[in-house]
């Protein structure tokens, strides 16, 4: 009869052991900063047509793809990036689509709230649309 007892005994404290045991909680991860930006209407040397910006994390991966078809001079869109973005890639061409553009920006020049144009560098017709559909 006391063997029954002191195995019941036992049973009982590995119970309770296992029961008191506290699970670890992880610790919640900074989710990255989200950075604001503004993309402006400006015509010094294109009204920017059907542009598209693509974000991208530090590992080239493509966070968010967006679309603005028309961009009048004065007009702002403004967006709240994805988390994690480390640079940018805005394609643009003009209303005639004779002309086609790229900008590249990357996290040093993002920082905070940014203004960005999309008129800096000027690619063929090919490269913008496959960069533009191909993604």
């Amino acid at each position: 009869m006391k063997k029954i007892i002191l195995m019941i005994l036992a049973a009982l404290a590995v119970a309770f052991a296992f029961v008191s045991c506290e699970k670890e909680q992880e610790e919640p991860q900074d989710e990255p900063k989200r950075i604001s930006y503004t993309i402006v209407g400006y015509t010094v040397v294109v009204e920017p047509y059907n542009i598209v910006i693509y974000e991208y994390d530090e590992y080239g991966k493509i966070l968010a793809r967006r679309t603005i078809y028309n961009l009048r001079e004065g007009e702002t869109k403004t967006y709240l990036s994805a988390p994690g973005l480390d640079n940018m890639a805005i394609y643009c061409t003009n209303e005639a689509q004779t002309k086609f553009y790229k900008q590249l920006l990357e996290k040093w020049e993002i920082g905070n709230d940014i203004s960005v144009c999309c008129y800096y560098i000027e690619i063929s017709r090919e490269e913008y649309f496959s960069y533009t559909t191909n993604n």
